[in-house]
């Protein structure tokens, strides 16, 4: 972030050389330059409060010059964006209009200096909930800093997601799928029409991922094919592979994260993202090896060593579940040697010498974690687990009662709480804790069976789909709505089995009853509205345009929500 930021104020540099006719007897050195430098500096950093006082210094210098002069209007709008990213948007406005009536004055309408500018003008006025003032700001300063920025960069991004909302806002469905197409391109991979029909391929085999038949396997390759012509980014990519292992399509997941190595052959990032994708298929020795290639990898040093901290970690987790505990171990040690407040790798290392009965060894790294991260509940664990085994009954149930406290899901400490209570003689307090801990697990058990029960009907129904027992399948998941309403995987799986069948009528009621009573799954409604639009073109309806634009939105903002989760 702070790199695309840089760029961003590089433009507003530049235009310090730009206009040379303009600028070249004006002297750019002196108390000025110097203190609106600070200021970009400043909020390039994200100190926003430095950031204003220095572009206020610097306008007060810029005034002695007289009320039409160039470092005037650059430090007002400077002082505008510093303004608005502090939540001062009448400050920010106020600014941005005086900065503007200045360099109109000065530069040519195209300059880039002005379109900055008056995108954050826009910017202000969105966050002042004035859409109609910005819209015109955000077209003008558009195609202009495409071209400066690039149009993968946010305040572009940005801008296209304004003017796509302001779309649909007026019913202009079929101008929001175009913004919202070049909105996808920029932010996900190379900006043409090719990208988003490989997206909408992605989504047409994921919306097909529980019935394994010929028709995915189709979409598989067409899926494949598409991804040839195109180039996605490094984040198109993983969160493209993210989707597709969580609709289970593991093997798919992984060709992509290999195609996305041979595309970004120095990406340490992509490689551990495809590590982590071994481990959580339980490949764990092609895990560990990916993580090990992902180390070689050389970047930044001064950003680089949490990084590097953390794939050791990482390293150390494939090692303990490889029963390789001497490794692990030598692997904690090398990220703090990297890394020495990493705590993660500290509260790992405690761990190691927990199971060795490395016991004031284990103390002293817990205790450490839990001075430098109070919240860690794992660190009050591991410290309950050590007071018990030398028998300090309280302390171990002081240090297991912190440890719920950071986190009441942490049963494990809630029941050493239990064991620490029965073993301190407080006998009482221990059953009350232990039928808390009774209560959590049954919930929790009742949440599992029922998790079981949902999946054991998706693949029930898909495979009779498959084999041809149409009514059979349709039946399944019509029982599983009813025993269970809101189970919108289910839902969605009728949707697209009536799809498959052409009983488009019937699928567009489970679709839209899906809408109605909020039923889609996680972050999946783009799946439900990419169903809508392909049903409703295939009946005619106009309602396929307004669907399509929902789609591309919802799919944006899942490709940004599954980066996340993590």
């Amino acid at each position: 972030m702070r790199t695309r930021s840089m760029v961003r104020l590089a433009v507003l540099a530049l235009a310090w050389t730009s206009s040379a006719d303009v600028r070249a007897a004006q002297d750019l050195e002196g108390p000025w330059r110097d203190r609106h430098e600070t200021g970009l500096r400043a909020l390039a950093e994200g100190r926003l409060e430095d950031a204003v006082g220095s572009f206020r210094a610097a306008v007060r210098e810029a005034e002695e010059l007289g009320p039409e002069n160039y470092r005037l209007g650059e430090s007002l709008g400077a002082l505008s964006e510093a303004a608005r990213r502090l939540g001062n948007y009448a400050e920010a406005e106020t600014h941005a209009l005086a900065s503007l009536a200045i360099l109109q004055r000065i530069l040519h309408p195209q300059d880039p200096v002005i379109a900055v500018h008056r995108n954050n003008l826009a910017e202000t006025y969105w966050q002042l909930g004035r859409p109609e003032d910005a819209e015109p700001h955000y077209r003008l300063s558009l195609p202009v800093l495409e071209t400066a920025l690039g149009p993968e960069h946010p305040d572009v991004v940005r801008s296209l997601d304004r003017l796509a909302v302001l779309a649909m806002g007026r019913d202009d469905s079929a101008a929001a799928v175009r913004l919202y197409e070049r909105l996808l391109a920029a932010r996900w991979g190379a900006g043409d029409d090719a990208f988003v029909e490989w997206l909408d391929s992605l989504s047409a085999l994921l919306a097909i991922a529980q019935f394994p038949d010929a028709e995915r396997d189709a979409a598989v390759r067409r899926f494949f094919d598409r991804l040839g012509g195109v180039g996605p980014s490094p984040a198109g990519y993983v969160a493209a592979s993210r989707l597709l292992f969580r609709q289970q399509l593991v093997d798919v997941a992984e060709r992509v994260m290999l195609l996305a190595i041979d595309a970004f052959p120095g990406s340490r990032g992509i490689r551990t993202e495809l590590a982590e994708l071994y481990a959580e298929n339980n490949r764990l020795r092609s895990a560990l090896a990916m993580f090990d290639e992902a180390l070689e990898i050389q970047s930044a040093p001064d950003a680089d060593a949490r990084a590097r901290a953390q794939l050791h970690v990482r390293s150390g987790h494939m090692h303990i579940e490889l029963g390789q505990f001497d490794e692990a171990a030598r692997a904690f040690e090398r990220a703090l040697e990297i890394a020495p407040d990493a705590m993660e790798a500290r509260l790992e290392l405690a761990g190691q010498y927990l199971v060795r009965d490395m016991l004031e060894e284990a103390r002293v790294e817990y205790a450490r974690v839990v001075a430098g991260s109070p919240g860690t509940a794992d660190a009050h664990y591991g410290l309950a687990e050590l007071y018990l085994r030398l028998g300090r009954f309280n302390e171990a149930a002081e240090a297991a009662a912190n440890a719920v406290e950071a986190d009441p899901e942490h049963q494990r400490a809630r029941y050493t709480r239990v064991r620490a209570l029965a073993r301190g003689g407080r006998a009482e307090e221990g059953r009350r804790e232990l039928a808390e801990y009774q209560r959590r697990e049954a919930e929790a058990a009742a949440s599992d069976d029922r998790e079981v029960r949902e999946s054991a009907i998706n693949r029930s129904g898909a495979a009779a789909l498959v084999e041809g027992r149409s009514e059979a399948a349709i039946a399944l998941f019509r029982d599983g709505i009813e025993a269970y309403p809101d189970a919108a995987l289910i839902y969605l799986n009728l949707g697209v089995a009536l799809s498959k069948l052409g009983r488009r009528e019937a699928a567009v009621a489970t679709f839209q009853a899906m809408l109605d009573r909020g039923c889609c799954p996680l972050g999946d409604s783009y799946l439900v509205h990419q169903g809508l639009a392909a049903l409703y073109s295939d009946l005619r309806d106009e309602r396929s345009i307004r669907h399509r634009a929902l789609y591309l939105r919802e799919l944006d903002r899942a490709l940004a929500a599954v980066l996340e989760r993590r």
